[in-house]
């Protein structure tokens, strides 16, 4: 049986899970309750509407209790205005039911308890985070990612969680492994660098230096320096990618490599690595194709030079990138 398999769902884990305070295992429990109904996942919704309002997307700190009464009462009495209008039954229901949460809500901002440990969550928003961690190692994740740090890391294991996509490099500690959990798949590693990338059906990991160890349902499998292996969610499978793409984690690293790439392909890079749009105002430009490297340079330049050697003209406007042009040299 998982670890989280056994963790009941309530409204205080929730509130640890919107807090960043959540273990783990706890915060794949809540994230496996929301997948297993539309109805779980239209309460946590609200939930965190309600959480979100009294929180007023503030970074966590110890609560000033007068400001979060208020807040909440002043939600919470508006909720108790004469009604207009007979409600149906449902949204009665669905009344009392964020009232309920919202009383929770504030018992938990008033009175917070202390987590189970001194885990760390490091959560990306919108855009690309990159932090050192405690043993000196990097990280880099992008948007809607979410890493948690256990208890006793750098002094008793080297142990994190990932759930999204983030690219790590490794400081060396020959008697601590750092070991990554994604959904059931173990990595670990002693030094090196590599990108996990996480989606509904899979995990893939792609290594930059040194070498890692995949360990999944009995099995495991070395995936060494400048190749790629798969984790099958579905069938708990291990295996090699034919091949391995460093314009992965180019998001992290601005080193990229484009040997006779199409325009389309080079989008998809730029836009993850520079966090921002492109847009192709002749359609037939995706088809063009460049051979150049880049390596930490500005968004400008990379730009000026694919503009130079493809012959077209290019215009930035607020977040997004115009090409334009009718063909190609």
């Amino acid at each position: 049986m998982n670890e989280h398999e056994h963790i009941q769902v309530d409204l205080p884990l929730i509130g640890r899970y919107l807090a960043g305070e959540a273990l783990p295992e706890e915060a794949i429990a809540v994230d496996k309750w929301r997948e297993q109904a539309a109805e779980n996942e239209q309460a946590f919704k609200a939930y965190s509407r309600l959480w979100t309002g009294a929180a007023a997307g503030q970074p966590y700190s110890p609560p000033d209790r007068n400001r979060k009464w208020a807040q909440l009462k002043t939600a919470l009495s508006e909720s108790h205005q004469p009604a207009r209008r007979r409600l149906p039954a449902g949204l009665k229901i669905a009344a009392g039911v964020l009232l309920v949460v919202g009383a929770t809500i504030l018992a938990w901002l008033l009175f917070p308890q202390a987590p189970a440990d001194s885990q760390q969550v490091l959560s990306a928003a919108g855009t690309l985070r990159t932090d050192t961690l405690a043993d000196q190692s990097v990280i880099t994740l992008t948007a809607n990612s979410r890493l948690s740090i256990h208890k006793g890391f750098a002094t008793k294991s080297r142990n994190v969680s990932l759930n999204g996509e983030g690219y790590f490099s490794v400081a060396p500690l020959q008697a601590t492994p750092f070991v990554v959990m994604v959904d059931r798949l173990r990595i670990e590693v002693l030094g090196t660098s590599f990108n996990i990338r996480q989606d509904s059906g899979a995990v893939t990991v792609t290594v930059s230096s040194g070498a890692v160890k995949l360990s999944a349902a009995g099995a495991s499998l070395v995936v060494a320096s400048g190749r790629a292996a798969v984790y099958n969610k579905r069938s708990g499978q291990l295996s090699y990618l034919a091949a391995a793409d460093p314009n992965v984690y180019a998001y992290a690293t601005r080193t990229m490599y484009f040997y006779n790439t199409p325009m389309k392909d080079v989008k998809n890079v730029l836009e993850k690595a520079y966090n921002t749009r492109i847009i192709f105002e002749n359609s037939l430009l995706e088809n063009c194709r460049i051979n150049t490297e880049f390596n930490h340079q500005p968004l400008q330049e990379v730009l000026d030079v694919i503009a130079a050697s493809l012959g077209i003209k290019y215009k930035a406007a607020g977040n997004t990138v115009y090409f334009s042009g009718d063909e190609c040299r």
